[in-house]
């Protein structure tokens, strides 16, 4: 069973729409709600009690006039909790938390991408989808953002944090299906490849433009 909480307040002017889906095992869950200009919060929990492991797929989309759809995939042990939380407004999403906590309360995340996806105003139409791949000899896991931009730019700036013992490569992959300019069309291009060392923390800014043009850069704090 996965508890939920919002804190949507009933005179907020709409601006949009956020859509949380969340599957784990056969269970299904939908809430749809209104955004406004000011920042709201939606957040979950789950105690997986159980003596095997289970699935979490986690999908938030903001849909204005553009669309970002965020998706993950996360891995629950056994007889442990998962925590997430997002934050929404009229022009952004972010994904502020998501750990797993053990029966202890030690968290059993080896890392942390986490942060905002924010619509910026610009001129054209553009879609596509970012890939985010963190591996090792014994470990992979991805996400993804999906977006549709109309006469909006999007703007991400994420913090990602290994607070394990193992060393990780981390990788971001951009997909246009379509932009203002025919710019890199269906060609899955690496923006970042880094090395993710145990204890860093890394700072990540990334710009995907409707005219076909993606800039990214980092730094290790």
């Amino acid at each position: 069973m996965v508890n939920f909480h919002h804190d949507i307040q009933e005179n907020d002017v709409q601006t949009g729409e956020a859509r949380f889906k969340i599957e784990i095992g056969d269970e299904e869950h939908t809430h749809i709600l209104p955004t406004c200009d000011s920042i709201r919060h939606f957040n979950g929990i789950h105690h997986n009690f159980e003596e095997e492991s289970v699935m979490m797929a986690i999908s938030a989309t903001l849909t204005t006039q553009s669309q970002i759809i965020n998706t993950v995939n996360v891995k629950i042990p056994p007889r442990s909790t998962l925590h997430f939380s997002y934050e929404m407004n009229s022009i952004g999403l972010s994904d502020i938390d998501a750990v797993v906590e053990d029966a202890d309360g030690q968290l059993q995340n080896p890392y942390f991408l986490l942060g905002s996806n924010e619509l910026r105003s610009s001129s054209g139409l553009a879609g596509g989808k970012i890939i985010f791949e963190i591996d090792s000899r014994i470990d992979f896991d991805s996400r993804a953002i999906e977006y549709t931009l109309v006469d909006n730019d999007l703007v991400l700036d994420l913090e990602a944090d290994n607070i394990s013992e193992k060393r990780f490569r981390l990788r971001i992959f951009n997909c246009y299906l379509y932009n203002s300019s025919d710019n890199n069309l269906l060609d899955f291009q690496e923006i970042l490849e880094v090395a993710f060392f145990p204890g860093d923390r890394v700072n990540l800014k990334i710009k995907v433009r409707a005219n076909g043009n993606v800039s990214c850069r980092y730094e290790r704090v």
